[in-house]
C-alpha cells in the first residue's frame, strides 16, 4: 500500500534535512524509512504526468522490503549501505513510440555511472573502470554495482510518466554482497564520505544527469543526443565481449557484442558471422576478461 499522506508530508521534511543536495536539483524529494518498493511509491506519487517543463520527481528509502530489478528478479539492500531510489520524469508519448525509446534506460545507467564517478577520488579503481552494461546495469571493476528498472506509470494529454528505479551497492561489506558477481563502491575507492552524505551525493547527480539526458531525449535536442552517444560509448562495458543474449521465446542467442546503435539496440556477431540486433532481453557478459577494468 502507498505510503499515507501523513507519511510523505514527514517524507518531504525528512528529505529536506537529509538529502538537501538532491532537493535543490529535483521538484520534489520523499525520504521515507521504509517502504515496499520504492517505484511503487513513485508511481503512485507521480504517475499522472503533467504538462509544462520536464518535472523530476523522486522517492529514496532507507528499507526497502520489496525491491525489484528486471524479470521480477529482487533487489537485496541493507540499511545504511546502499541507494535505494525511483525518479520519475514525464516525456511526450512519441518518445517511447520511437526510434530513441531504447535509450531511455541507458541515459539513467549513464547519469547513475556519472554520479558514482563524481563521488569517487580520481586515480581511483572506481573512476577509472564504473562502465554502464547494456541494457540497464552499471559496473565497477567488472561486477555489478547498480542496476536500473524503468516502467511506465501512466499517460495523460500526450505525455507518459515513466518510473526509474536505481539500486546502487555504496557501503555494502564483501561479507555481505548479494551474489558473487556484484560489489559494492567502497571495495574500489578510499576515502567516502559517511552513508547519508554519500548517498546525497549520489541521488543528486542522478537526477541532474535524468534531467539533462532525458530532456535531450525528449526535446530531441540533437547535439546533446550526440554526446549521450559519445559518453555513453566512452564507458560501455558491454562493446567487444563475448555475451549470450536470452530473447523472447526463449531464443538464445551467443557472440560478440557491438557499438550501441543510434535507436538503443545492440548489435551482436555470431560465429558464423551474422549480425542479431538485439532490441531487448537479458544479456549476459562471459567473463573472457576477468581481470582487466574497461
Amino acid at each position: 500500500m502507498p505510503a499515507s499522506r501523513d507519511a510523505l508530508a514527514d517524507g518531504r521534511t525528512s528529505a529536506c534535512a537529509r538529502l538537501p543536495r538532491t532537493c535543490a536539483v529535483c521538484d520534489d524529494v520523499v525520504l521515507l524509512s521504509s517502504c515496499g518498493s520504492t517505484n511503487d511509491e513513485a508511481r503512485a506519487l507521480f504517475g499522472v504526468p503533467s504538462a509544462g517543463p520536464l518535472l523530476l520527481g523522486a522517492v529514496v528509502a532507507d528499507v526497502q522490503t520489496r525491491g525489484r530489478g528486471r524479470l521480477g528478479r529482487a533487489w537485496v539492500s541493507g540499511q545504511a549501505t546502499s541507494l535505494m531510489a525511483s525518479f520519475a520524469v514525464a516525456v511526450p508519448q512519441e518518445l517511447l513510440r520511437g526510434p530513441r525509446a531504447g535509450w531511455l534506460t541507458l541515459a539513467a545507467g549513464l547519469a547513475t555511472a556519472d554520479a558514482l564517478r563524481a563521488c569517487v577520488p580520481a586515480g581511483s579503481e572506481a573512476a577509472r573502470t564504473l562502465a554502464v552494461k547494456w541494457p540497464n546495469d552499471v559496473y565497477c571493476a567488472g561486477r555489478k554495482i547498480s542496476g536500473v528498472l524503468s516502467e511506465v506509470a501512466g499517460t495523460a494529454d500526450g505525455l507518459v510518466a515513466v518510473v526509474v528505479g536505481i539500486g546502487a551497492n555504496l557501503l555494502v561489506p564483501a561479507d555481505r554482497l548479494p551474489t558473487p558477481t556484484s560489489t559494492s563502491l567502497q571495495l574500489h575507492a578510499d576515502g567516502l564520505p559517511a552513508f547519508d552524505l554519500l548517498r546525497d551525493q549520489v541521488c543528486a547527480g542522478i537526477c541532474e544527469g535524468l534531467r539533462r539526458w532525458v530532456g535531450a531525449l525528449a526535446e530531441g535536442d540533437e547535439s546533446q543526443l550526440r554526446l549521450l552517444r559519445q559518453r555513453l560509448s566512452a564507458c560501455d562495458w558491454t562493446c567487444g565481449r563475448h555475451v549470450v543474449c536470452h530473447l523472447a521465446a526463449g531464443r538464445t542467442v551467443k557472440g560478440t557484442a557491438g557499438r550501441v546503435l543510434d535507436d538503443g539496440s545492440l548489435p551482436v556477431t555470431t560465429a558464423d558471422g551474422h549480425v542479431v540486433v538485439v532490441t531487448s532481453g537479458d544479456v549476459g557478459v562471459c567473463p573472457t576478461r576477468p581481470a582487466d577494468g574497461m
